[in-house]
């Protein structure tokens, strides 16, 4: 398992203990040591320092050995606190900071597939709190916003990420501070949620059939560094969006109508072998730049 993601998943399941990382692969060298309590960082040390900045050393790496071993009292590892929240919310940040210089212009087919999907449960949003969120007072979430099959946007980790609207064929990115004020709906998902569905916004896609699913998601696991998001939709009005971080499969999500369902990777074989889908793989990784 990359680094990254033991730390990351470590926090977001509350766990408690002492994590040393040390990389095991060709790229990276150095020790990582953090201390967690209930999911909140208490203590941090590395080859770097023992400042939250140092971590971005492992982003770096393949991936690690992690040791996991109570925190003792004689530990001297310096004392640094970071909620569990807010450390999630740093951790993803640090990857969005390096996919965002990469940001492309996507096609008016990629934005109306983009506005189809649906990954959690969509609530109205009121004027205060559209107003509060073109303020930049949306704290360290991230959520999706889209205004009808015209308007969207995407927040990760309190930053706004990317947002535009699509008028016919054109496509037009905007600010936030564009965004109609009125008739908005939010869904608000886990970080590397909205890292994963946003990455068509900086790697170009390539056509992919619904039945090659299985071999694709395997083959995207065993690459340390890939992000992707493969989605694909069939002519009865089916969307499937799967998506990945560095080795994990986050999960695949099916929409149809108003029914969503997220379904675990046991599923891709079924979902490939029942429904004729046709879409698009988008894919990027730190080796290849983008594919």
């Amino acid at each position: 398992m990359h680094p990254v993601v033991a730390l990351y998943l470590a926090i977001k399941r509350k766990e408690s203990g002492k994590l040393q990382f040390v990389p095991s692969g060709k790229r990276g060298f150095g020790v990582v040591k953090v201390a967690l309590v209930d999911g909140n960082i208490v203590g941090l040390d590395s080859t770097w320092g023992a400042t939250f900045k140092s971590l971005h050393h492992m982003f770096e790496w393949d991936k690690a050995i992690v040791q996991r071993s109570p925190i003792d009292p004689s530990d001297h590892l310096p004392k640094l606190y970071i909620p569990r929240q807010e450390a999630l919310a740093l951790l993803v940040g640090m990857e969005v900071a390096n996919v965002k210089g990469r940001l492309r212009d996507i096609s008016p087919d990629e934005a109306r597939d983009l506005m189809a999907i649906r990954i959690g449960k969509s609530v109205p949003i009121s004027p205060e709190e559209m107003r509060r969120i073109k303020e930049g007072k949306v704290g360290d979430r991230s959520f999706f916003l889209q205004k009808g099959r015209s308007y969207a946007s995407v927040f990760i980790a309190g930053e706004e990420f990317y947002t535009f609207r699509l008028i016919g064929d054109k496509v037009e990115r905007i600010g936030i501070g564009q965004f109609p004020d009125e008739g908005e709906r939010m869904v608000k998902v886990d970080h590397l949620v909205a890292l994963a569905v946003s990455v068509p916004f900086f790697a170009p896609g390539r056509e992919v059939e619904g039945r090659d699913l299985p071999v694709e998601v395997e083959r995207l696991k065993r690459n340390p560094n890939a992000i992707w998001h493969i989605l694909l939709s069939s002519l009865g009005g089916i969307y499937v969006s799967v998506l990945g971080y560095r080795g994990l499969f986050i999960g695949a999500f099916i929409l149809y109508g108003d029914e969503l369902k997220m379904k675990g990777e046991n599923s891709l074989k079924v979902i490939a072998e029942t429904i004729n889908l046709k879409g698009r793989l988008y894919e990027y990784g730190t080796d290849m730049r983008s594919a």
